[in-house]
Order: C-alpha cells, then structure tokens, then sequence
C-alpha cells in the first residue's frame, strides 16, 4: 500500500513538473534571448523598407 501511494505521489509530481515546464515554454519561448546585432540591422532595414502603421489587439478588436 504504502508503495502504491509512493507511485500516486511521483505520478503527481511528474506530471506537474511536465505542464509547468510546457507552460514555460508556450509563455515566452525566447525569453532572455538576445537578438544578434546582424538580425536587428535587418529588422530595421526591413522596417525602413516597409513602414506600415501597427495595430493593437484592442484595436483591431474594436474593427471586427
């Protein structure tokens, strides 16, 4: 018996473990990451190419 409730107790943990590392990742998956100083020049030569106005969620919410 008491192996049995030993076996519930790792599941468990094992299991929240799991979710909270997928959650973590699914949260910000490049979080502390910094982008090369190559890829930011071709953001910003993109950008300068390219200039549109963004919209946010709240705006683009109140248009549908």
């Amino acid at each position: 018996m008491n192996t049995l409730v030993q076996q519930k107790q790792l599941q468990s943990l094992v299991r929240r473990t799991i979710i909270e590392s997928v959650q973590e990742i699914f949260a910000d998956p490049d979080f502390g990451m910094m982008l090369s100083s190559q890829t930011t020049k071709q953001l910003k030569k993109a950008q300068k190419a390219n200039p549109r106005k963004l919209t946010s969620l709240r705006e683009f919410s109140r248009k549908g």
